[in-house]
């Protein structure tokens, strides 16, 4: 059983050219303009470029997926803020898609270029995913989101 707001890597697969790494379930309540942090643990290196990001959302809300280079995530100090880049993911809108007019949102965002690094060096994915709607995402199954990252590594 997976504890409530817990990410956890369901594959990393090698192929030719990328590394994939799925998340399972964002899954605390995060109320408008708050976030949930996570450290996606597992990783193989410290450096990649995050070329795609698949996400499926049981609500049709707003996100911001942030990244950063360690677990401190935000800081007030500009000098020790470790922010990397965003990626808004709205799952109201196309492209985003329900398939059947039921279950979750779909939404892929590729041909991105984020270049990540773990600054802690503890090979995780530091991300921080923030609620831009003026709904609640919902704790627990009726708000989980699964979120996979298309990575490669960088030297």
């Amino acid at each position: 059983m997976r504890e409530s707001g817990r990410v956890e890597i369901a594959r990393s697969e090698k192929n030719e050219k990328y590394w994939s790494v799925s998340t399972l379930h964002f899954t605390d309540l995060i109320a408008m303009n708050n976030v949930e942090d996570e450290n996606i643990t597992g990783l193989l290196s410290n450096k990649y470029t995050i070329r795609g990001i698949s996400i499926q959302s049981v609500q049709p809300l707003l996100f911001m997926l942030d990244f950063y280079g360690s677990d401190t995530f935000r800081s007030s100090d500009l000098d020790l803020d470790t922010y990397l880049g965003s990626v808004e993911l709205d799952m109201s809108e196309y492209p985003a898609v329900q398939k059947n007019g039921a279950g979750q949102y779909y939404l892929d965002k590729n041909d991105l270029n984020i270049l990540y690094e773990d600054y802690d060096y503890s090979k995780e994915l530091h991300v921080s995913i923030q609620n831009l709607s003026p709904v609640d995402k919902l704790a627990g199954s009726s708000g989980a989101i699964q979120i996979d990252f298309n990575m490669t590594p960088r030297l």
